[in-house]
């Protein structure tokens, strides 16, 4: 909270009426610099409000907020996030569905990770920043190691990234398992047939030939399903 109060009239009835005045004395020891950060931020202009990534870049912001402690990028975590785009879509949907139900203490080194790659601060991380923080040669001997799991050039999201590098020995308990089975196991029937595979937007778009190659990777006992066991067996494979 800048000032404690809304640099605007709530006693007009309509939304569109507001006319921004910095008039209330809690406004008087604001800076400029802050003062024009929110004019910016609430102009009814589509073309002249600012954008998230240009606020983020606005002098006042750099000034007062809290800088983002250097969290350094190891080898391990380039090839965690390998890994993971490597692997197959009902996988990584799977991770994704966990990384959403952790808390935020088992999150705190990806997210702190995270925060000190996203130079930007456009809430997306590529592949060049990772290469930047690594530094030429790091990278180059990162990349040619795991070169059997290339990395597109899609960026990777928060959730994504906090997906692909969790501590899964710690956080792929039993329990959280069973809460990520349920996302897609729609009618309670302890598997997952193909058109629940094909249902809801977890996995995105899918051919029928890719949802049957992902049903005939995942069912170990051929009975057109996957169980818990057999989920687990996948969720957890690879695990440290």
């Amino acid at each position: 909270v800048i000032s404690g109060s809304l640099p605007f009239n709530m006693s007009t009835p309509e939304a569109s009426r507001y006319k921004v005045a910095f008039s209330s004395t809690s406004w008087a020891e604001v800076s400029q610099k802050a003062v024009a950060l929110v004019m910016a931020l609430l102009s009814k202009s589509v073309r002249n409000r600012i954008d998230a990534p240009s606020a983020l870049q606005h002098d006042w912001l750099k000034e007062k907020a809290p800088q983002v402690p250097f969290t350094p990028l190891q080898p391990e975590i380039v090839s965690q996030l390998m890994n993971f785009r490597s692997t197959n879509r009902f996988k990584r949907a799977t991770l994704s569905v966990v990384a959403a139900m952790l808390s935020e203490k088992q999150i705190t080194l990806s997210r702190a990770l995270f925060m000190s790659l996203d130079v930007s601060g456009d809430g997306l991380i590529s592949i060049q920043e990772m290469k930047d923080m690594l530094g030429d040669n790091a990278a180059s001997a990162i990349f040619r190691d795991n070169s059997n799991n290339r990395l597109d050039d899609q960026d990777f999201s928060y959730l994504e990234f906090i997906a692909a590098t969790f501590d899964r020995k710690r956080c792929l308990t039993k329990e959280v398992c069973k809460a990520a089975f349920s996302a897609f196991d729609k009618d309670g029937s302890n598997s997952i047939s193909l058109a629940e595979l094909a249902s809801g937007k977890l996995l995105g778009h899918l051919s029928a030939q890719e949802l049957t190659q992902a049903l005939a990777a995942l069912d170990k006992n051929g009975d057109q399903e996957i169980d818990f066991k057999e989920f687990m067996h996948m969720i957890r494979e690879d695990t440290a």
